[in-house]
């Protein structure tokens, strides 16, 4: 009886010991059920030294659990291994992922030297607007996106509502090929701005503005967009409006045709406009309101023609270019304050009015023909 109760406590003994010497090695996350033994190894210490071949039969519990130990870091080194191997896939996935925690109301296109998996900031910049409304389709918070850079477009870009396209201080030139394709199209509610200049090449309509957006503070030029006569480089519709004076919004644009480039109740507000048709083509009457504005166009040789056209302190010019009789005809009822037309162009008459059952009012205004016709 005696030797059993020896032969338990070397038992004990070993167990206890191994427990002892395998805490030093046993991963972390097994440290909580060795603490639960620890009670146990407590109690049986004693009986420890009462056996010779308990130091021999501990070597060979601790043996035991070293090879479970490299077993586990083996495992662990395995794991590690695998995540190292697919981190580069699922940072990239990430980097996207956080573009939109990152930024909270702002994104940043770079079309020369950015790149569509970085974060959107301004230090890090994408290349594509479709990228940068990839990301506004995801987050409602995005309400500006900064443009600058060269972007050659193969399909439209739709500005949506509530969003600010604003063009950088470097600028943004936009290209399309072969006049296939239009380039921007604002929507009601977007706005288009910048302290940089905007340039368009190369598209059917480069920049269609609809009714309900907002061209604001800027320079924006157009060069040989269009096709034949009766084509539009631009078409101007809702508000064009600067903050403070002529020069804070300018628009050029020297299209190979620009029939009416602007929509019936557009207004130009703080603004200069110069539009020139390369092709000998014409403007429908429309409704036309100016306010501290100037506008200039040429090339519209079959005349001219708006319909009620309101002028507060702002000057219209029509420059001849190719031949026509008539260099701008008035249709509908209009008030002309503090304002000056110059009719460059028509070889039998600079202005027509032809108002039926309305007038035509003109205050403290100039009128200056040097067309060569009667007037």
């Amino acid at each position: 009886m005696e030797r059993k109760d020896k032969n338990f406590a070397s038992k004990g003994a070993k167990t206890a010991m191994s427990l002892v010497l395998a805490l030093s090695l046993v991963p972390s996350s097994a440290l909580a059920e060795i603490a639960s033994t620890q009670e146990v190894t407590q109690t049986q210490e004693v009986a420890a030294t009462q056996t010779s071949d308990a130091t021999a039969s501990t070597s060979e519990a601790t043996a035991e659990t070293s090879t479970e130990t490299t077993s586990n870091v083996e495992t662990t080194s395995n794991q590690q291994t695998s995540e190292q191997a697919t981190a580069p896939t699922e940072r990239s996935s990430r980097r996207v992922t956080r573009s939109l925690s990152y930024i909270t109301n702002e994104l940043w296109v770079d079309g020369t030297n950015g790149n569509d998996t970085n974060e959107g900031s301004s230090s890090d910049p994408l290349k594509s607007l479709q990228k940068a409304l990839e990301l506004w389709g995801e987050t409602s918070s995005i309400n500006t996106i900064h443009l600058k850079g060269n972007f050659n477009l193969t399909s439209t870009v739709t500005i949506p509502s509530g969003l600010t396209l604003a063009i950088g201080d470097e600028g943004a030139t936009l290209t399309g090929t072969g006049n296939s394709i239009d380039g921007l199209v604002l929507s009601p509610g977007s706005t288009l701005t910048g302290t940089g200049t905007l340039t368009m090449s190369g598209f059917k309509t480069a920049l269609t503005a609809e009714d309900g957006s907002t061209i604001t503070d800027g320079t924006y030029v157009f060069r040989n967009n269009a096709g034949s006569s009766g084509t539009r480089g631009i078409s101007l519709g809702g508000t064009v409006s600067g903050s403070t004076n002529k020069n804070s919004v300018t628009i050029t644009a020297d299209d190979k045709s620009n029939t009416n480039f602007f929509e019936s109740g557009v207004t130009f507000e703080n603004a200069t406009i110069n539009v020139t048709s390369q092709a000998r083509t014409w403007n429908d009457a429309r409704n036309l309101t100016l306010r501290n504005a100037d506008l200039k166009v040429e090339g519209f040789g079959q005349t001219f023609y708006v319909n009620q056209l309101n002028m507060t302190d702002s000057t219209l010019t029509i420059n001849p270019s190719f031949w026509g009789q008539t260099g701008m005809t008035i249709q509908g009822s209009s008030n002309i304050v503090n304002s000056t037309i110059n009719a460059n162009a028509g070889s039998t008459s600079g202005i027509s009015v032809g108002v039926a059952g309305g007038t035509v009012n003109v205050t403290n205004s100039t009128l200056n023909f040097t067309n060569g016709g009667t007037g």
